[in-house]
């Protein structure tokens, strides 16, 4: 039996990180985090580069359309901590480091698009307290492709190499509206 060239770290993690992030892969649950979309604004015409979407061509089209029809979306994440390497350093500072990654999938499971972005925080005492007892919460925009049927979001804790991923059917429906009133049955006033 030959054996390949040993595979660095490095790399290693780069493959399962490219494999947790196809669509309809089982879900990696290292990192546990819950996730709020919702979409911003009507469908508008966009610049696909200037958008930073990575738009992949199929066999059928050769050349990629400079503008496409996107939707924007919200995205509130809330990641349990307990999750997440944080590292202490001078004056009681806690580092930590996490990369967020989000694609969109096709009816086929073509990949429509990816966004990478890097989150870093140098947390004070205080701030590192509060992000311990209620999570790391963080919100982000984006825009998608309005013919992505499938939004898979993961997040990477890079001092860890933990990563956790959720995928979610597209279009996501707008919020309702109408404020959320709860009413209740008033007792009958007795008179004087």
């Amino acid at each position: 039996m030959i054996l390949n060239a040993p595979v660095k770290h490095a790399d290693l993690y780069r493959n399962i990180g490219t494999a947790a992030m196809q669509h309809g892969s089982p879900q990696s649950r290292q990192i546990l985090f819950a996730v709020r979309v919702v979409p911003i604004g009507a469908k508008a015409k966009g610049d696909s580069a200037k958008a930073g979407i990575t738009l992949l061509a199929s066999n059928a089209k050769p050349s990629l359309p400079a503008t496409v029809e996107l939707q924007h979306y919200g995205i509130d994440y809330a990641v349990d901590s307990a999750d997440l390497r944080f590292v202490p350093m001078e004056n009681d500072i806690h580092h930590c480091a996490l990369r967020f990654v989000i694609a969109t999938f096709d009816e086929d499971g073509r990949q429509l698009s990816g966004v990478s972005l890097a989150w870093t925080s140098d947390l004070k005492p205080a701030d590192y307290k509060e992000v311990i007892s209620g999570g790391v919460r963080i919100h982000q925009e984006v825009d998608v492709p309005v013919k992505a049927v499938s939004l898979r979001l993961g997040i990477n804790d890079a001092l860890s190499n933990h990563l956790g991923t959720i995928e979610l059917p597209l279009p996501v429906p707008a919020p309702p509206d109408i404020p959320r009133v709860v009413k209740h049955a008033l007792p009958e006033v007795e008179p004087d």
